[in-house]
């Protein structure tokens, strides 16, 4: 198979729990960086590796329910009012 993840992917998004979607997309990417340097010693990709990682934990560590729910409001906000329908339309 040319993309292996695309399997993991798609089974990923058949559950309906956004949270368990968003933690195994970052799981996905965290494992596919672990394999991508695994024989890179020393290396920029090493360390661009190790940062994206430390950003994914950074991300999580920051995370609770209420500003999880908070950023997710404002994100459906700004999607309501990015459109705009005709007066025949409401």
């Amino acid at each position: 198979m040319d993309f292996p993840f695309v399997v993991l992917v798609l089974a990923l998004m058949e559950n309906a729990n956004l949270v368990v979607r968003e933690r195994g997309l970052d799981l996905i990417f965290w494992n596919f960086l672990d394999e991508a340097v695994t024989f890179e010693y020393f290396s920029i990709e090493r360390v661009i590796s190790y940062m994206l990682r430390l950003m994914i934990v950074e991300r999580w560590s920051k995370m609770n329910s209420e500003s999880g729910r908070k950023v997710f409001m404002e994100l459906v906000e700004k999607f309501r009012r990015s459109f705009q329908f005709d007066e025949q339309f409401k």
